[in-house]
């Protein structure tokens, strides 16, 4: 949806009900400057798409219980460590509590104010990309210095 960038947080939409829509049109113009959304229609995708668009932040948009019930290890599993938020989830404890006992790191039954919403998903998608920098940079200082004790 916008042209990225190294600063842009990209975040892959997964939903097959109008909730990206409404999500979309309820947004504040300006949004795209700091977000680049990926939409998919439907989950058989998902593994091709989190590769190929290499996503910050995972949204799934559901529809009620028997939507979320599709929310499966299997499916957590192809995002590796990218956050995921999921949204559309009714307040059913028990629905809540599989949610984020599969990982979720942010679950709510509407969508929250827009602000508010960005701010949620920019926070969890600049976590996981400080933790994969950190990471990438501790695996480089491990092998410089790997490769100066070979030498000596």
């Amino acid at each position: 949806m916008s042209s990225s960038s190294a600063s842009t947080l990209r975040v892959l939409v997964v939903s097959d009900t109008p909730q990206f829509e409404d999500l979309v049109g309820c947004l504040p113009e300006d949004f795209t400057s700091e977000f680049d959304l990926e939409h998919l229609g439907d989950q058989t995708r998902m593994s091709s798409a989190v590769n190929s668009f290499n996503p910050s932040v995972v949204l799934f948009l559901f529809k009620g219980t028997e939507s979320a019930r599709s929310l499966t290890p299997g499916l957590v599993e192809m995002l590796g460590v990218v956050p995921f938020v999921v949204g559309g989830v009714p307040a059913e404890p028990s629905i809540r509590k599989g949610i984020y006992d599969l990982g979720a790191a942010d679950c709510f039954d509407t969508c929250p104010e827009p602000l508010e919403f960005l701010a949620s998903l920019a926070r969890h998608a600049r976590r996981f990309l400080a933790l994969r920098d950190r990471d990438v940079n501790s695996s480089r200082t491990l092998q410089v210095s790997q490769q100066l004790r070979a030498r000596n």
